[in-house]
């Protein structure tokens, strides 16, 4: 007894060793993996240029702060240096140091600058606020256009299509053909002989004469006829 239960210590332990390595390899594995994740994530914005928020100044621990004003109007960009440390000392009560003074930015090419909102006359609507009503206006009718577009199929009986008024006129025009084409055909049979197989021809062309007229009342009627889909 003693042999075996020393036998499943020794095994139980070997086991949680193989499991304790197991572990181990998956962490590994895992780190590995958020490292490679978090170098791809970097490598996506390298392109991006730092414009040195946060950056040291003369080796000190005092941190430089830069403000942007208009950085995306050209000309009129300007850009504010404060110190940390600045801020700090004037909020604890200490005198106060001369205001920076502003850097004009220089413009990054010749191109004209955009006409400001001040130069525009008073009373006059901006253009962009004219298109976006008749883009407004043009969406909010597209809308009811589709709304009662849903209300008319929705009248449709299921699994079928109303009929246009050209595929209307082409099948009473096809009709008128075809009737032409049996009438002829039935002037055309003897009258004298009556055998088997002109009854038999004749029925035929009276029946299908017969479905013509019961198509042509159908599609010249004034109703909305539907047809499967």
């Amino acid at each position: 007894m003693s042999g075996n239960a020393a036998r499943q210590n020794y095994l139980q332990i070997r086991e949680q060793q193989q499991l304790n390595r197991e572990r181990a390899q998956e962490s590994t594995e895992a780190e590995k993996r958020a490292q490679e994740f978090l170098q791809r994530q970097k490598a996506q914005y390298s392109h991006v240029s730092s414009h040195g928020y946060g950056q040291l100044r003369g080796g000190g621990d005092d941190v430089e702060i830069k403000v942007f004003i208009r950085e995306c109007d050209r000309d009129r960009a300007q850009t504010f240096c404060f110190m940390e440390g600045d801020v700090l000392q004037r909020r604890g009560g200490s005198e106060p140091k001369p205001r920076a003074q502003p850097k004009q930015q220089q413009p990054q090419s010749q191109q004209p600058a955009p006409v400001s909102a001040v130069n525009v006359p008073r009373g006059v609507v901006p253009k962009y606020i004219l298109q976006r009503k008749a883009e407004l206006a043009a969406e909010k009718v597209a809308v009811l256009r589709e709304l009662e577009r849903q209300k008319e199929i929705a009248k449709y009986p299921p699994g079928h299509r109303p009929v246009t008024e050209e595929e209307r006129k082409e099948t009473l025009t096809k009709l008128a053909a075809r009737r032409r084409e049996l009438e002829t055909e039935l002037h055309k049979i003897p009258i004298r002989y009556d055998t088997q197989s002109i009854k038999a021809r004749r029925n035929k062309i009276e029946g299908e004469l017969k479905e013509i007229d019961e198509a042509e009342r159908k599609f010249g009627a004034a109703k909305q006829l539907f047809v499967p889909i």
